[in-house]
């Protein structure tokens, strides 16, 4: 980032569109390691900072266009690879970037449809969970199928269907995306058959490890099949639409039976099979990642749902308990893990810890919690709560961040400090997706505020809130 580009996006945000500096985008003395920033800039400027996150994951020098790596790690671990599931959610960031008019959309458009040529090869291998940049599969030992992916993929690609109708490009979208015929030719086509036919199948979990029928998976292929049997219809594929709308409806009732009331949270696995050991207290934030990435606008396990609600508590109090640097007096938020029993920070054989992404996502839940609340009419002092405990999460990743623009996977469960896979996209990707909902239910509630003679950061208005109703 240009120091005068720098000084814009500190007096304005957001930022304006522009490129970078020709820097080597994993050289500790690149800028995007060096700039530090208080917290409010640094929520303004998370959107930016994941585009810049972006632009250094993709179009590496040995790699195909449309390829995006997880991490620049070759090491241990080594994430040098395009995981059809981690690119996936990182270019459905980017969709909703070009929605927002986030940066240059055409710029934005362009990688969506590099990304499209690029899935054509993963596809002839729907089993395959990852990939080299070049466009090889990944045939060594793994824990496979994991069927979250095709789901995911497809996703991505609706979305792209839609713009490009939207913009009279019917032709693109029936001859590479989207054309109704069996067997299938098209991605699109192709990825939604897949999920549609496969969703009962056992697969592997979203954290490699075991087998089973997962809430994450399913709660993407529902979504996958809700959203694609929109899309078929939209294109006169009627029959198509009506047996995903059904498979999507056996999704949802096997998807309640993952709801345990007697510990108030969802579980993250049922029918267990093979693998890691299983989770015997049922806690794994895995749940959360898939209220966010399988939330759909038809009602279908809202963020306010009590359920939902409680799960997010129960996971937050548990995970509070088993962090010492969640002890530390000072620092605000709880610092966010996969699971109880995790050994991996980078290696296996170690103990587990905290995670940036999983950090941010049960922010951005209680803040999605919270808009709804407000949204619908509800109790002002409860979306105000909510608000304030989504942000505290964000609060944490930035004292843990340092205030910096480059996220790891994971920060230390004892001292804070950042490790394992360097530069994770996925950490930047839940983190602006965080920082976008923050800021909309922060200028929601304010506004409201204002009418009520009070703001959200003077704390001088503490009695003014606390008559509000």
């Amino acid at each position: 980032m240009s120091s005068l580009l720098l000084t814009v996006l500190l007096l304005s945000v957001p930022a304006a569109q522009a490129k970078h500096t020709a820097v080597d985008p994993y050289s500790r003395q690149n800028p995007r390691h060096e700039k530090r920033y208080s917290y409010r800039q640094w929520m303004e400027l998370q959107e930016d900072f994941a585009m810049e996150a972006f632009e250094a994951h993709s179009h590496l020098p040995d790699g195909l266009p449309g390829s995006v790596i997880a991490s620049p790690e070759r090491g241990d671990p080594d994430y040098y690879y395009h995981w059809v599931r981690d690119g996936a959610l990182v270019m459905n960031t980017l969709s909703d970037f070009r929605e927002r008019g986030v940066w240059n959309p055409s710029l934005i458009e362009r990688y969506l449809k590099e990304y499209a040529d690029v899935s054509r090869l993963h596809q002839l291998e729907m089993h395959q969970p990852k990939f080299y940049v070049d466009g090889r599969p990944y045939t060594g030992e793994w824990c496979r199928p994991q069927n979250d992916g095709p789901a995911l993929r497809a996703l991505v690609l609706i979305r792209l269907a839609r713009v490009q109708l939207a913009k009279g490009n019917g032709l693109y979208v029936r001859d590479a995306l989207y054309d109704g015929k069996l067997p299938a030719r098209t991605l699109i086509k192709g990825d939604l058959e897949f999920v549609a036919h496969h969703w009962r199948d056992p697969s592997c979990d979203l954290w490699e490890e075991y087998y089973g029928d997962h809430f994450y998976t399913r709660m993407v292929q529902r979504k996958a099949l809700v959203e694609g049997a929109r899309l078929a219809e939209q294109l006169g594929d009627r029959g198509a639409a009506d047996y995903y709308r059904q498979q999507a409806k056996d999704i949802e009732i096997e998807l309640l039976k993952h709801w345990d009331a007697v510990a108030g949270i969802f579980r993250v696995t049922r029918n267990y099979r093979d693998g890691a050991s299983v989770k015997a207290d049922g806690i794994d934030t895995a749940v959360v990642l898939a209220f966010l990435h399988g939330y759909t606008d038809d009602g279908f396990l809202k963020f306010s749902d009590p359920r939902v609600l409680s799960t997010l508590d129960t996971l937050t109090a548990h995970f509070r308990k088993l962090y010492a640097i969640n002890q530390q007096p000072g620092i605000a938020g709880v610092g966010i893990g996969r699971y109880t029993d995790d050994d991996f920070n980078g290696q296996r054989g170690h103990q587990g810890n905290p995670w940036f992404l999983l950090t941010a996502a049960m922010g951005q839940a209680y803040l999605r919690a919270a808009e709804e609340i407000f949204d619908e009419g509800g109790s002002f002092k409860r979306a105000f709560a909510l608000y304030r405990k989504g942000d505290s999460f964000f609060r944490r990743l930035h004292y843990h961040a340092k205030g910096g623009e480059v996220l790891d996977e994971q920060f230390d469960r004892h001292t804070g400090e950042m490790l394992s896979a360097p530069d994770l996209a996925w950490s930047n990707k839940e983190t602006a997706d965080g920082a976008h909902v923050w800021k909309n239910v922060r200028r929601k509630l304010n506004t409201y505020l204002k009418s009520c003679g009070a703001d959200l950061s003077a704390s001088r208005n503490r009695k003014a809130l606390e008559s509000i109703p």
